[in-house]
């Protein structure tokens, strides 16, 4: 779909929800493609969204891992039993902490509890040995017998969206004040949705995010995309440029951020890998990096802004605890 120059008025959100589809302008710059939210209300301007939800557990497969100790970057461990797997098939590692786990790191006091950490890491299995699977993404956590150990089981999930992108864009908000708060939320965000992009896009005056990855969504790419000049009050959840709340393989590359609070940056419980290279925040008002309740897999590769932090948080927000694990 192609936009000629010119300004569009949107009073609400675009929504891709079938996979190929590509929104395309002529141009990021003020005499490019300029779309023009109007609705008076937080919103996303474009959408690029699957059906559905979850890790697709199919039912049955379920098997604990074997071995006492499986550290990061591996990529082979053993199961009780194998014989239900074959190369090819996608896969949920999950990783199920103990009490032992939250006593260690002290997180208990900031209201973490064993099941809101047991999580899932996709992946899918190249190479099976006995019952020695080898996946083809290394593991970004520990997973040990003694804190819990893990389990594995076959994933099938459905209605996720792919090969689409959003392009050669400008996007900005109506607003009625410096600290106005009911207009153009985030500019573009993705939610099951995989091998898709996002790429010379200029987002001005949103409040939250010029690009947001959410909801099982991998393999996307975020290319030279800028937010200036956010509308918000300088607080809390607002002013997230370039995050990651949910998804692995994801890659912010050349991405520009003015006067934002955490401009690169993942949510709670993000397992990746993902990577922000060669970005640049100016002006920033907070720091980046994980943000809270423990992300795993983040890369930050010649990414500048005030401060990059991995460090517990405590009792910051609603009890952040530690923010993050594996992060270089």
């Amino acid at each position: 779909v192609l936009l000629k120059k010119g300004t569009y008025q949107v009073d609400g959100t675009l929504t891709i929800t079938q996979s190929g589809v590509v929104l395309r302008g002529q141009g990021q710059h003020t005499g490019g493609t300029v779309l023009l939210a109007t609705k008076k209300a937080q919103h996303p301007l474009i959408a690029i969204q699957g059906a559905g939800s979850g890790l697709g557990e199919v039912s049955g497969t379920r098997v604990p891992i074997s071995d006492a100790y499986v550290p990061v970057g591996r990529r082979t461990f053993k199961v009780s039993s194998a014989a239900k797997f074959k190369p090819g098939d996608a896969i949920v590692v999950l990783r199920t902490p103990n009490q032992a786990w939250l006593n260690a790191l002290g997180m208990v006091q900031y209201g973490w509890t064993t099941s809101s950490y047991t999580i899932g890491h996709e992946r899918r299995i190249s190479r099976i040995d006995g019952d020695s699977i080898t996946v083809e993404i290394p593991l970004v956590d520990t997973i040990e017998a003694k804190y819990g150990g893990g389990s594995v089981f076959k994933s099938s999930i459905k209605g996720r969206v792919a090969r689409c992108g959003v392009e050669e864009l400008r996007l900005d908000s109506v607003y009625s004040s410096s600290t106005d708060e009911s207009h153009g939320w985030t500019g573009i965000q993705l939610s099951r949705a995989v091998n898709s992009w996002v790429r010379r896009v200029t987002v001005r005056h949103f409040g939250y995010q010029a690009v947001g990855i959410s909801g099982e969504s991998n393999f996307n790419t975020v290319e030279e995309v800028a937010m200036i000049d956010p509308i918000s009050q300088i607080t809390g959840s607002r002013r997230y440029p370039f995050q990651v709340s949910d998804g692995l393989g994801n890659l912010f590359q050349r991405c520009y951020s003015r006067d934002g609070r955490h401009s690169f940056v993942s949510g709670a419980r993000v397992t990746g890998p993902n990577v922000w290279l060669d970005c640049l925040a100016e002006k920033c008002h907070n720091d980046d990096g994980p943000h809270h309740r423990w992300s795993t897999g983040l890369l930050f590769d010649n990414t500048k802004g005030d401060k990059l932090h991995v460090q517990n948080r405590t009792s910051s927000g609603t009890g952040h605890g530690w923010a993050g694990a594996q992060v270089l």
